[in-house]
Order: C-alpha cells, then sequence, then structure tokens
C-alpha cells in the first residue's frame, strides 16, 4: 500500500513539474517574443527615418 502511495505521489509530483517548466518556457518565449517585436519595430522606425533623410 505504501509502495503505491509513493507511486502516484511521485507521479503527481513529476506532473506538477512538468506544467511548472512547461509555464516557464512560455513565459520565456512571450519575453523574448516581446523583445524582438520591440527591436523590430525600432529598426522599422530608424529606417523610414533614413529613407525620409535621404528624399
Amino acid at each position: 500500500m505504501k509502495k503505491i502511495k509513493n507511486l502516484i505521489f511521485s507521479q503527481i509530483y513529476k506532473q506538477i513539474y512538468n506544467i511548472i517548466e512547461n509555464i516557464i518556457m512560455i513565459i520565456t518565449l512571450i519575453f523574448f517574443f516581446f523583445l524582438i517585436k520591440k527591436n523590430f519595430k525600432y529598426h522599422y522606425n530608424t529606417n523610414v527615418e533614413y529613407n525620409n533623410f535621404f528624399e
């Protein structure tokens, strides 16, 4: 009985750990996405300014 209980608990802990890992991964992905978006916007704006400058 104790072995079965330990098995179940270890499974639950593994599941929780996997979920937490996935959440952390998603958060980092969103963070990087926003960083890239911000940088892209910045580069795009500088390109527009350059084009206006050369006209």
